[in-house]
């Protein structure tokens, strides 16, 4: 029996104790298995992707339509209405992005803002001619920011953290003017459509305020330079009958009423704004 014990341990000894056996040494163990949570916290970590965080805000805009003032006053004296104009308008814009730490004392962000305005109003032209006016415009402003943190954005202690900024924009615009005249007599639309972009800038600054580990709020004042500038047809005879007659001839003009003349378009989104904005971290 002693014999049989000796021969087994004479077998087993050099396979439990071999340089290569993984059990022998806990330095043969392999990597993957002794540092197997830190693979996982980093697996899980990059699973985010490459931005580090969403966010979403709403912003007041004061859209000065310079020539669309224009145009209602030149409608009001030549129908002899009295349409509102946009003076009293006050628009918010609704915008979501993503946003990046490029390091402790830099951030950046991808915005889209989206705003959308529109007057409506009803009036009488001349021998009590009932009239419908509508102008409106939809806007698309593409907005990258860069932000700098003076007392350092990472440091998850702080409940206030401030910054300032710098940011560019491309805004892509649309305009649409609608006058309609309706009589037992006469019946017309007069309308114009304008489309255009352009290059903007703005300048930021604000505070973050970083209540819990993932969500925080952020206050910010802009300031905008961002005007779009351009021409459009006004078609005085779309939609033209007399005494029930369709007229199929297209009169373009301008608001001025001269033929063949383009109307000059001037939409403003530029000025002081204020943001309210939700951010979550990934």
């Amino acid at each position: 029996m002693q014999k049989v014990i000796f021969t087994l341990l004479l077998t087993t000894f050099p396979i439990l104790y071999s340089p290569n056996n993984v059990l022998s040494s806990p330095e043969k163990i392999p990597e993957q298995y002794l540092h197997f949570d830190q693979q996982k916290t980093s697996l899980i970590k990059d699973s985010a992707g490459f931005f580090d965080g969403v966010k979403f805000q709403i912003t007041n805009a004061y859209p000065r339509l310079t020539h669309a003032d224009h145009q209602i006053e030149k409608i009001n004296n030549a129908l002899d209405t009295h349409y509102k104009n946009w003076n009293s308008m006050t628009i918010f814009t609704i915008d979501a992005g993503i946003w990046k730490n490029l390091n402790d004392y830099f951030k950046a962000d991808l915005l889209a803002v989206l705003s959308s305005g529109a007057i409506k109003d009803r009036g009488e032209s001349y021998f009590n001619t009932p009239t419908k006016f509508r102008q409106g415009y939809d806007v698309l402003i593409l907005t990258s920011n860069l932000y700098y943190y003076p007392l350092s954005y990472q440091k998850d202690s702080r409940l206030i953290d401030p910054f300032v900024g710098l940011g560019v924009s491309y805004t892509f615009v649309r305009e649409e003017t609608t006058v309609k005249i309706n009589n037992k007599y006469v019946k017309d639309k007069m309308h114009s459509i304008y489309y255009d972009n352009g290059m903007g800038s703005r300048f930021l600054a604000g505070v973050d305020l970083n209540f819990q580990s993932h969500w925080s709020m952020s206050v910010i004042g802009i300031y905008s330079w961002n005007r779009v500038k351009g021409e459009a047809k006004v078609h005085a005879t779309e939609g033209l009958r007399i005494n029930g007659k369709r007229i199929d001839h297209d009169i373009h003009t301008n608001t001025d009423f001269q033929l063949g003349g383009n109307e000059k378009m001037d939409i403003d989104f530029g000025g002081p704004s204020i943001s309210l904005i939700l951010n979550y971290k990934f």
